[in-house]
């Protein structure tokens, strides 16, 4: 039986995946009327909205346009809403004048007339091939290409992260992917994808997916169902776990799961190897037809001692007018009572690390400064600085296409860590059988000012070596002793690879909570008593513990705590000389002591009370003191009896 108009469309809807995407076909002279009324009500696509449109079927000579439709008009056609239609759209629709194509795109071969897409030269040298959606700047780029991967697709729709990208890798990124057919895309075996995060962000209005932003996750499922590559990688804020409660990121799991992929997922915190504290969550798919699906392992980091003063710039940039706050805007943030109560939220620890480098760096209200000995005012972080914090290499130059130099940050504080992606990219395509566990090593893109690194006997590690010279890049120095003593990076490097006893610890990420199996790992962490080793681990209890309070969950954490014997640690590690070490050590037990349990044994322990009250006395750190003063209200009042009030994460973080 013949379907009728609206069960075609629907079946069409059904097959359609990626977000609802759809045009009108009309007559040429029409076009210009319904791209009008279908702007007035929000229906129209906001950039490329009319194309050419020959349809396969003949249209009796007549001239036909296709006016393509915003997520939400392309929506409200596939619920059949025809009722919101304005007057000479419906009109012309009735008389079968103008029809609506659902899943009709702007770079559909019916819409490409006499510009046909040409597929990308095959590299016969290459390793592997890849995809880039939601490309940015290229963090996933640089990273697989120091891999001796070749990207046969990237898309990316902001314009000046396009020129960008450009200027870096000499051809522009597709534009929107949504006016992408996949058969344009072709076949790969990696794809990869930083989607949008601003609907999950803490930081935004976190609206998930009820922002359109937030389901163009469905262009990856789409893309991943067409093209069919071996493995994926996506990135994202850690917030998205976390969102309504994990409901958003159950689902997208389950979509990426339901196109044929074996899905898992890990949060890292750049601050192992590069001195920023940047949280992400990092999504891995392999086929599940694949062999390799079995023998995938996440990436085995080392935990770098790296601080901020790493990173920055000689002393002549403490004067330079494009970063020095003006004494105007200096006489601002003097008057600032959070400035005058706690410096330090404002003012970067040269000897800790940075916050999350964010988009709105230099144009919002959580800018961070450095302020060293010798600077009249403070000033901001440079363009360089922030590249070596984000860990893209010294010779990376291409923010000179930009108009503006102050754009750069925003496309910096978007942009994916390419050393991260480096190590599970590694990972990844040693379980697929491209890359040798041994270790390795690309001439053409090694960095002639780093010595080279040495495979050691753990296979794992060595898969790391790419990163760790991708890292080593982005430094400005990699092989001198700091004047602290902590040993030069490269030694750090070298020692984690061939295993010595006294060389970097090991992290793998987080999941969302921590769990039995992670008890020995963090046992022995805490048991080092080394202020960056430390500071590692804290952080990520203290940030569990924070979500599992926030979640009235059952906090599984707090149990595997309290059953592991592991508070007595967490109490020593109020001891560690390092102010930040102690502070995360506190937000850690303030979340533990919610629950009535622990603070009665916190209660019962006169070391931790004694502690605690020399902690309020004797620091001058505000923030640090107002944590100790919670801790102990906590326990004296034998825990929380609903969610506990507590105003942020650790002074040198953001939730993102």
């Amino acid at each position: 039986a013949l379907l009728s108009h609206s069960q075609l469309l629907r079946r069409m809807a059904e097959l359609q995946r990626g977000v609802p995407v759809g045009a009108f076909a009309v007559p040429a002279q029409h076009a210009f009327a319904f791209r009008s009324e279908l702007r007035n009500i929000g229906w129209l696509k906001a950039a490329n909205s009319v194309t050419p449109f020959a349809p396969s079927t003949d249209a009796g000579g007549v001239a036909l346009r296709a006016v393509h439709l915003s997520q939400k008009g392309a929506a409200a056609m596939e619920a059949e809403s025809v009722g919101e239609m304005p007057p000479t759209v419906s009109a012309l629709v009735e008389d079968g004048t103008a029809w609506y194509v659902p899943g009709l795109r702007v770079r559909s071969l019916a819409c490409l007339v006499g510009a046909q897409p040409k597929p990308v030269d095959r590299d016969p040298t290459a390793r592997f091939t890849f995809s880039e959606l939601f490309a940015g700047i290229g963090g996933f780029r640089l990273a697989l290409d120091k891999l001796g991967g070749q990207s046969v697709f990237a898309s990316e729709h902001e314009p000046e992260a396009s020129q960008v990208y450009e200027a870096a890798f000499g051809a522009a990124p597709h534009g929107d992917i949504t006016e992408v057919e996949a058969n344009e895309i072709g076949p790969h075996d990696l794809l990869t994808a930083g989607f949008p995060c601003q609907p999950f962000s803490s930081l935004g209005d976190k609206q998930g997916l009820s922002d359109s932003r937030g389901t163009l996750y469905l262009e990856i499922v789409r893309v991943l169902h067409d093209c069919r590559p071996k493995a994926f990688i996506l990135e994202n804020v850690a917030n998205l776990i976390y969102i309504d409660r994990g409901a958003p990121f159950k689902r997208i799991l389950q979509e990426l799961s339901d196109v044929g992929y074996s899905v898992d997922w890990r949060v890292f915190n750049t601050r192992l190897v590069l001195p920023q504290q940047r949280v992400r969550v990092y999504i891995v798919g392999l086929r599940k037809d694949l062999d390799a699906r079995v023998d995938f392992r996440w990436a085995e980091l080392p935990i770098l001692d790296r601080v901020l003063a790493d990173v920055l710039e000689g002393p002549e940039t403490d004067n330079d007018p494009r970063y020095v706050l003006s004494e105007r805007q200096y006489d601002k943030l003097k008057a600032n009572q959070d400035f005058q109560n706690d410096p330090r939220g404002r003012l970067a620890q040269l000897d800790s690390c940075a916050r999350t480098l964010i988009s709105g760096y230099r144009h919002g209200v959580r800018n961070e400064f450095v302020f060293r000995t010798e600077a009249l005012r403070p000033r901001f972080f440079t363009i360089r600085e922030c590249a070596r914090l984000q860990g893209f290499p010294e010779v990376y130059s291409a923010f000179a296409a930009l108009a503006s130099e102050n754009r750069a940050y925003h496309q910096l504080g978007n942009a994916c860590s390419p050393v991260i992606a480096a190590a599970i990219a590694a990972c990844v395509l040693e379980a697929l059988g491209v890359l040798p566990a041994r270790g390795l090593h690309l001439e053409a893109s090694h960095d002639l000012r780093i010595p080279r690194l040495v495979a050691g006997p753990e296979p794992c590690r060595n898969l790391m070596i790419p990163a760790l010279e991708m890292m080593l890049s982005a430094s400005a120095v990699v092989d001198a002793v700091s004047l602290s003593g902590r040993p030069s990076l490269w030694t750090q490097c070298a020692a984690f690879l061939s295993c010595d006893l006294g060389g970097p610890y090991v992290c793998t990420g987080h999941g969302r909570t921590l769990l039995s199996d992670d008890m020995q790992e963090v046992r022995c962490v805490l048991a080092t008593r080394l202020p960056h080793v430390l500071i590692s681990v804290l952080y990520t209890l203290s940030r569990i513990t924070y979500i599992e309070m926030l979640d009235g969950a059952t906090f599984t954490s707090s149990s595997v705590v309290v059953e592991a014997s592991l508070l007595p640690l967490l109490v020593s590690s109020l001891e560690c000389e390092s102010d930040e070490a102690r502070h995360l050590a506190l937000l850690a037990l303030s979340h533990l002591a919610c629950r009535a349990p622990v603070a009665t044994l916190l209660a019962k322990d006169e070391d931790v009370l004694r502690i605690i009250y020399a902690i309020r006395r004797d620091s001058t750190w505000l923030a640090l003191v107002q944590q100790a003063e919670d801790v102990l209200k906590l326990i004296n009042e034998g825990g929380a009896s609903g969610i506990f009030s507590y105003d942020g994460m650790p002074i040198h973080s953001s939730h993102d």
